[in-house]
């Protein structure tokens, strides 16, 4: 009976390091195509493990997917109570400086996970069922970083909470995108001695040398665009993992040769694609300030200004987001895209600096730019856990919490 006891702990401790390889292949594999790109045949020549292994283990995609979310979030909360802990002894640091050193560390030595987990969330936008996944993942980072707040001795509301976990999750969707190396991290928002061109990075290199642009026959525009709006279907509802150039044609009627032939490379298209939804969203920009005082100079101007464009970004486009976000996320992996993505991320921080000039406050570039990734980070939020009307009535009062702080130079993160 000892003897067939141990056999049975052998074997389930080997069916437990079998399915940990399984988990830890699909991170990997997340984080390296996206969701749409995984299947259980890629994942079993990843595990080094056989294909009925898997499916023995995980019957379906979305379980695998749910279990890999489940095991990044152990380690996230093993790594952060392992800090905690330390500080409990020693406060060596202060809660800014750790939450831009949670941004630091993802631009490389957490890179993998920290991809995945954005991939994660989008992939959650698009599935209900992982809506319920998306939405424990928040209430535990929200449980995490009040123990944080409390080891390093921060005065904590649920407020600066909400602010420094949206802040961290807006970075990432720009310090990964863009190839941003740890070392200019640290130096952009860590180090006290930056100078004041504090976020002022050189544009990513464009690989692909500029070229004229073609004078195009009405057919031919009318076809791009067919093949444009198709792309932004196609990421909407895959992400970049499902767009190829079948799909393409499929989707718009076409031959296959025709989105080869108007975008030679899968790069040249995601680019074109983001591109149209950028200039989209500043149309949609347009149309919501729309007989709006532009030149508002008080701060709940501002405030009000902020939750309106939040609100019609999260709830009437929050397809076209699902499509532009994931397209941020493949220049991590594409360097050919990351100049139309460099574009417009300077474009989204110019305009804040001009919401700063237009109140009269000389505000720092980093200040621009903090405002700039929380909305982001609230964005992505609201259309990873389904954009309701209970989170979305919060965003009023965050908002606020955040926007006055740093007007008045007294925000945690500036």
């Amino acid at each position: 009976m000892h003897a067939a006891n141990k056999s049975r702990e052998a074997k389930q401790e080997r069916s437990a390091l079998r399915q940990q390889r399984i988990l830890e292949a699909t991170i990997e594999l997340i984080a390296e195509n996206g969701v749409a790109s995984v299947n259980h045949r890629l994942i079993a020549k990843r595990a080094d493990v056989s294909l009925a292994a898997t499916t023995y283990h995980f019957a379906t995609k979305s379980e695998i997917i749910s279990r890999a979310s489940a095991l990044l979030l152990e380690k996230y909360i093993e790594r952060f109570d392992n800090f905690a802990a330390r500080q409990l002894d020693s406060k060596t640091i202060t809660f800014r400086d750790f939450a831009m050193r949670v941004v630091c560390n993802a631009a490389e030595k957490n890179r993998q996970e920290s991809l995945a987990w954005c991939e994660i969330m989008l992939h959650a936008a698009r599935n209900k069922e992982a809506r319920i996944m998306a939405q424990d993942w928040y209430n535990s980072l929200g449980d995490i970083w009040k123990k944080i707040a409390d080891a390093l001795d921060e005065p904590n509301t649920d407020e600066k909470i909400q602010s420094a976990i949206d802040i961290v999750v807006g970075m990432l969707f720009v310090v990964i995108p863009l190839g941003i190396s740890e070392h200019d991290a640290k130096r952009s928002l860590i180090d006290k001695n930056a100078p004041d061109d504090i976020w002022s990075l050189p544009k990513p290199p464009d690989e692909q040398t500029e070229t004229p642009p073609k004078r195009r026959s009405k057919k031919s525009k009318q076809t791009r665009a067919a093949i444009l709006a198709s792309a932004i279907d196609i990421l909407t509802k895959d992400g970049p993992g499902g767009l190829t150039y079948q799909a393409v044609a499929e989707h718009s009627g076409l031959v296959r040769s025709a989105p080869i032939y108007h975008y030679p490379t899968m790069a040249s298209l995601l680019s074109a694609a983001q591109t149209c939804l950028f200039a989209q969203s500043k149309d949609r920009y347009r149309e919501v300030m729309s007989g709006v005082n532009r030149d508002a100079t008080k701060t709940n101007d501002i405030i009000e200004l902020t939750v309106s464009v939040f609100r019609h970004e999260a709830k009437k486009y929050g397809a076209k987001n699902l499509a532009s976000l994931p397209i941020w996320l493949e220049a991590a992996r594409q360097a050919e895209i990351r100049p139309v993505v460099w574009d417009a991320f300077c474009d989204q921080n110019k305009a804040w600096e001009r919401a700063f000039a237009r109140i009269g406050l000389d505000a720092k570039p980093l200040d621009a730019l903090i405002l700039h990734r929380l909305f982001v980070g609230k964005l992505v939020r609201a259309l990873a856990t389904g954009s309701d009307e209970a989170t979305l009535s919060r965003i009023h009062d965050e908002f606020a919490f955040d926007i006055r702080a740093i007007f008045e130079g007294s925000h945690w993160a500036s």
